[in-house]
């Protein structure tokens, strides 16, 4: 599994579009939107302080605090992204849930290790971040990641 570094988590088999971070990208045929980003922390604190982050950079982002709150943002948003914690009661069985497999997830974690790994891996996420989440990598992820299918 994939920890640390943007550059390593962008990189692999997936080649997504460059975006810069404040510009929205246009979907051919639709209006212009911002990307929709799932924030999912169990912390209050910490799901509240990275969701800032993102609508900082002009992301619709919906926060989410359990796998239910989840399968409703999903069913009704069509994310383009998620960022789930580890620690999220359920987080491994999201992929069956709530989040279908074109969503990528974006694995976040304060204890990376054999855990956060299984949890990534149920998940089939692109990578993992260890908390405190460097605010410059979660930015390129998003904007590498979070492009509309």
């Amino acid at each position: 599994m994939k920890h640390g570094s943007a550059a390593a988590m962008a990189g692999g088999s997936r080649r997504p579009r460059r975006l810069t971070p404040g510009s929205p990208h246009r979907v051919p045929g639709a209006a212009a939107r911002p990307p929709v980003v799932i924030v999912a922390d169990p912390d209050p604190t910490a799901r509240a302080a990275l969701a800032a982050l993102l609508r900082d950079d002009d992301l619709l982002v919906i926060e989410a605090g359990n796998v239910h709150a989840i399968e409703r943002a999903s069913s009704s948003s069509h994310p383009d992204l998620a960022v789930v914690d580890a620690d999220l009661p359920g987080a491994s069985r999201l992929r069956s849930r709530a989040l279908s497999r074109d969503v990528p997830v974006v694995v976040v974690t304060r204890t990376p290790g054999p855990f956060a790994d299984a949890v990534s891996i149920a998940l089939d996420a692109v990578g993992v971040l260890a908390k405190p989440v460097d605010e410059d990598d979660l930015r390129t992820i998003v904007w590498n990641l979070a492009v509309p299918r």
